[in-house]
């Protein structure tokens, strides 16, 4: 070849190089650019699989749940205010680590003040600086949305996980070179090169077996680690303490990943028969494993508090960027009165929510019309209540309200497969209010049509009852009801209601809160507008009117024709 074609070829190379670096930068600044963009929007819930929800929690379950037992969001609450979806709603992070920690943030109401405040100084500090969270994000989708129970359930009791008697497999791993040392003294010790590959072959394949869930758990572990020192690149301004910590946690816990990069050795390709060989011959799964289990066992705070700061990071980006999509939020107030008072709060599942203020200062007694806005108002509060206290975000104006446990009963649902009665469901969820009301923590409480699941006059006479009660307790509680009854058996309750309009066009509703007990009713209007026959409609009427005027269904086969034809 001569001068000038080297010369080209170099030429050619270096330009290939070249073009090859300056495409990898332009997929780099679009990434980044699509990151930036995507900031503030609304994640689409119709990309989220709804299979991997189950596996998020598990972080929850197992290694948060018993340490707040206390200060839940019990499941019974969760599932009555919908909390799977307002999490689908809001989780656009990036990494498994986020999503686990984003969940167990939304479960856990004992935050601590300065806690909620570091998160809200995080979230502005996120929402500033977009070149650094975009960066973030970057890193942190490398270690996948893939979630590792294994990890979890290691990370609750390492020392019960990892396997016994770890010198044994020191002693195989160095018999090799016992050998070879000794077969250059007698030649007939080089056979036990052979005898000791065979025997590490066998517990090779053994152990692999056995020891493949923890296996996994640690490989998961090394790569939050390393995803850990990947963050440490992009400081982000105003999260200083944080970085701070992540860099001590990484450098703590650098051994993780200098055992890893030897325990993930792997084939290249499969002519690379060496690596599986020497993996056998010196045993270095099972020592590797051994070593980093020990070690995990030694630092097990550091590795689930990287665990939990890495995580944090993601899930305060994608809270940073929920508060960007919203037309109105505010960080809450705490205060040490049993009171709560929201200035234009929305439920955060609605698209256009109408917007209702309320100074609640004791137990509140809401009644209305059927489809007024009732149920979906005392979900609004108490899931403003819950972000209050996790996420530092309220979907209001403004809100206040004391440090205190939520609870709720509201969606009851026959378990028939249990042999249990709508009514007894009912009853065991309210019971487990009253339980916690001996706690030491100040309960928020809401019901949703309480005891619907019996005949009227025990459910208004047992209704009176537990609600009266609930006056004497540490509580605040706001039930909402179509027993008007109710009403005037509990006067010292706050009154409150939703109504219905009636226009050309029909019912309609405008879901305004207003003051004072409900005075109208709607199911016989709701029965003619949805085209109900006309005999069905007009007994009806005459049937309540009868009610109405004499408070008694006596004599109801007695009503005049003549009434019924009003």
């Amino acid at each position: 070849m001569s001068k000038q074609q080297l010369l080209i070829a170099l030429i050619l190379l270096a330009g290939s190089f070249i073009s090859l670096v300056l495409t990898q930068l332009k997929r780099r600044r679009l990434r980044g650019l699509r990151l930036r963009e995507d900031f503030g929007q609304p994640p689409n819930p119709a990309l989220f699989d709804a299979d991997t929800l189950p596996h998020i929690k598990e972080y929850w379950r197992v290694m948060r749940a018993e340490d707040h037992a206390q200060s839940q969001v019990d499941d019974i609450t969760w599932g009555d205010l919908d909390m799977d979806h307002l999490f689908i709603s809001i989780n656009k992070a990036m990494s498994n680590a986020g999503e686990a920690v984003l969940y167990a943030m939304l479960r856990e109401t004992d935050a601590s003040e300065e806690t909620l405040r570091r998160r809200d100084a995080w979230m502005r500090a996120l929402t500033q600086e977009a070149e650094a969270r975009a960066a973030l994000q970057t890193r942190l989708r490398k270690l996948g949305t893939s979630h590792h129970h294994s990890a979890y359930y290691f990370l609750r009791n390492p020392s019960d996980k990892a396997p016994k008697h770890a010198w044994v497999y020191l002693l195989l791993g160095v018999m090799p070179l016992v050998f070879l040392a000794l077969g250059f003294v007698h030649p007939a010790f080089f056979l036990g090169i052979a005898a000791s590959f065979a025997v590490n072959l066998f517990i090779f394949y053994r152990t692999n077996a056995i020891w493949e869930t923890e296996v996994q758990a640690i490989r998961h572990l090394a790569s939050v680690l390393h995803t850990g020192r990947g963050l440490l690149k992009h400081p982000v301004p105003g999260m200083e303490e944080g970085f701070a910590r992540l860099g001590k946690l990484c450098g703590a816990l650098a051994p993780i990943r200098r055992w890893n990069a030897l325990f993930a050795m792997t084939k290249v390709n499969s002519a690379d028969f060496m690596t599986d060989y020497l993996r056998i011959a010196f045993m270095l799964d099972m020592i590797c494993l051994t070593r980093l289990a020990a070690f995990i066992t030694r630092h097990l705070w550091e590795v689930k508090e990287l665990y939990q700061l890495v995580g944090e990071m993601d899930a305060l980006i994608s809270l940073a960027s929920l508060r960007a999509s919203l037309p109105h939020y505010c960080v809450p107030v705490f205060h040490k009165e049993q009171t709560v008072r929201a200035v234009d709060i929305a439920h955060p599942l609605l698209t256009n929510p109408v917007l209702n203020s309320v100074d609640w200062t004791r137990n509140l007694l809401i009644t209305g019309s059927n489809a007024s806005g009732k149920s979906t108002f005392i979900k609004a509060v108490a899931l403003n209540a819950i972000l209050a206290q996790t996420i530092a975000t309220c979907y209001a104006s403004a809100f206040t309200l004391p440090r205190a446990q939520v609870m709720s009963s509201m969606a009851v649902r026959d378990i028939i497969l249990e042999g249990e009665s709508y009514f007894v469901v009912e009853i065991k969820s309210l019971r487990r209010i009253l339980t916690a009301t001996s706690k030491n923590r100040f309960l928020l409480c809401f019901i949703d049509e309480i005891l619907r699941g019996t005949n009227t006059i025990e459910r208004i006479a047992s209704s009176a009852a537990l609600l009266s009660y609930l006056t004497s307790q540490p509580v605040l509680c706001m039930a909402a009801t179509h027993d008007i009854e109710l009403t005037q058996l509990l006067s010292d309750y706050q009154q409150f209601h939703f109504r219905e309009e009636m226009g050309p066009a029909g019912m309609t509703f405008p879901y305004r809160l207003m003051e004072g007990p409900s005075t109208t009713r709607n199911a016989i209007r709701l029965l003619e507008q949805m085209k109900f026959p006309d005999q069905v409609t007009s007994r009806a009427d005459s049937l309540a009117a009868h009610f109405t005027d004499t408070g008694s269904w006596e004599n109801h086969l007695n009503v005049p024709q003549a009434e019924e034809n009003k």
